[in-house]
């Protein structure tokens, strides 16, 4: 009798293995991407106040809430962290000015409407932190 093939036993051993792997590689994966998504946002964000920086340099003005339509005419910033396109109008920089400048970045992407924001932040803070809250339904970003 030729016996060319795997046990019972050797294919419950495999499989077992591979679902141990699984276990450990998909929430790893998983982190991954979500950060990935962050710095995503954090770059965007970094951009748009660079642009609000330029537009108030060029316009002379020191505080206001500037949307992404208004500060990216090249359209640089236009994908979301999700792969949706950002909403232009909804999504802007608030520069406030109480002792040093402080930002507020809303991004809203219009496939998901989910919002993305930086809330009153020093520019030193953002470029250090990655602190990305999302949400559907932002009091922040109203």
């Amino acid at each position: 009798m030729n016996n060319k093939g795997f046990t019972l036993v050797e294919l419950l051993a495999v499989i077992t293995i591979l679902s141990i792997l699984m276990l450990i590689a998909v929430p790893n994966i998983v982190g991954a991407v979500k950060r990935s998504r962050d710095k995503t946002f954090v770059e965007d964000a970094k951009k748009m106040i660079s642009m609000a920086q330029y537009y108030q340099a060029k316009n002379t003005t020191k505080t206001g809430k500037f949307s992404l339509s208004q500060l990216d005419d090249s359209r640089e910033i236009v994908n979301g962290p999700n792969n949706g396109l950002y909403d232009r109008d909804n999504s802007y920089v608030n520069i406030t000015n109480s002792n040093g400048y402080v930002y507020t970045v809303c991004l809203q992407e219009e496939k998901s409407g989910k919002w993305y924001y930086i809330n009153n932040k020093t520019e030193d803070k953002i470029y250090d932190s990655l602190s990305v809250v999302e949400s559907g339904l932002s009091q922040v970003c109203q």
